[in-house]
């Protein structure tokens, strides 16, 4: 019963495991990627507009106030360079 028990909790943790190891493939390596990943997100909490997100996503340098709106946005402690 005990070897049941633990081959049912085994087979969550390895899919956590593996959505996990996904999740830091994915990580964006600079900060046109960044906006083009969360693009959405930041969208939609209205704090940067559509035409100025498109700009970012397209290679325009960010301000210091942008970067750090959009750092509190995604709740990031630091954001990839450009």
């Amino acid at each position: 019963m005990g070897e049941m028990i633990q081959k049912f909790m085994e087979e969550p943790l390895e899919q956590l495991e593996s959505i996990n190891t996904t999740q830091q493939a994915k990580q964006p390596e600079n900060f046109k990627d960044l906006i083009r990943q969360k693009y959405f997100e930041l969208m939609n909490s209205g704090k940067i507009g559509h035409q100025r997100l498109k700009e970012l996503s397209f290679g325009q340098k960010p301000t210091t106030k942008e970067r750090q709106l959009i750092s509190q946005i995604l709740e990031l402690d630091s954001l990839p360079e450009d």
